[in-house]
C-alpha cells in the first residue's frame, strides 16, 4: 500500500518552520514551471517505488513469458515451513532472540519481501526512508508484534552501512532461485474448498432448514388450536 501526503510549512522571518497542515490528497497539477520542477520528479519516484509496471508493448506470445509477469513474486500464500518460521519468531519477547537468527535461513517469502524493500530504497530519488532503518527498533515496542518487522529491522541492522553486501547475497538466492519458491497451487485449492461449501453441504443445509420450519409450523399450530381451545 503506498500513499503520498502533502506537507505544508511556513518559513517565518527567522526561518523558523511552522506546520500549517498534512494533506492526503496532495494536488500534483502542475500550473507552473516551478510545479512541474519540483512534482515531476517526486510523481517519477514516487511510481518507481511503487514499482508501477507499464504493460510491455510486445506480441501476445512473448507476453506470456515469465519476462514480462511472474505470478510467484506476489504471491501470498506461505508454505509450512514460512508458516512456522512466521509463529516462531513472532513470539519471541527480547529483540536479541530473533536478530541474527532471523536471517540464517532466508525463506522464498523473506528473499521476495527483502528484494521488492531494496528496489524501492535504490529508486527512492530524493524520498527519505524513516522506517524501518537501523536505529528505528525502539519503536516496535509501541506496535503490534509483525514477523516482516523483525525480518526488517534484522536486515537493516547488519545491512545498512554495507548494502552492497545484502544485494549481492539476495542475487545470489535469486540466482538459486529461492525467491521462486512458494506454496504449492493444492494447498490455496483446498483452502478454498474448505471455505466453500460443496453442492451436497447446501442441500444438507437446506433440508435441515426445512426441518427445523416445519418443527415451529407443528408447533405454532398447536398454540393456536389451545388459544382457539381456551
Amino acid at each position: 500500500c503506498y500513499e503520498l501526503f502533502g506537507v505544508e510549512v511556513l518559513l517565518d522571518s527567522k526561518l523558523k518552520p511552522w506546520l500549517l497542515e498534512v494533506n492526503i490528497s496532495p494536488s500534483l497539477h502542475s500550473a507552473s514551471p516551478l510545479d512541474a520542477h519540483v512534482k515531476g520528479p517526486l510523481v517519477k519516484n514516487l511510481f518507481d517505488m511503487a514499482q508501477f509496471h507499464l504493460p510491455p508493448k510486445l506480441g501476445q506470445t512473448v507476453q506470456q513469458s515469465p519476462q514480462c509477469f511472474e505470478p510467484k513474486l506476489y504471491t501470498i500464500n506461505l508454505t509450512k515451513k514460512e508458516k512456522h518460521k512466521h509463529i516462531s519468531f513472532s513470539q519471541f519477547e527480547h529483540r536479541d532472540d530473533y536478530l541474527y537468527d532471523i536471517l540464517r535461513d532466508l525463506t522464498g517469502d523473506d528473499v521476495r519481501h527483502l528484494v521488492r524493500a531494496e528496489d524501492e530504497y535504490v529508486v527512492r530519488g530524493k524520498f527519505e526512508r524513516i522506517f524501518p532503518s537501523a536505529h528505528t527498533y525502539k519503536y516496535l515496542n509501541f506496535m503490534e508484534t509483525r514477523y516482516y518487522n523483525r525480518l526488517f529491522d534484522a536486515w537493516e541492522t547488519k545491512y545498512a552501512g554495507r548494502r552492497e553486501d545484502g544485494i549481492t547475497l539476495l542475487q545470489t538466492l535469486c540466482a538459486q532461485k529461492v525467491h521462486l519458491k512458494v506454496a504449492p497451487p493444492s494447498t490455496l485449492h483446498k483452502n478454498s474448498q474448505s471455505m466453500i461449501p460443496s453442492d451436497m453441504n447446501v442441500l444438507q443445509s437446506k433440508e435441515g432448514l426445512n426441518h427445523h420450519l416445519e418443527e415451529i409450523m407443528q408447533k405454532a399450530s398447536i398454540i393456536n388450536d389451545i388459544s382457539t381451545t381456551n
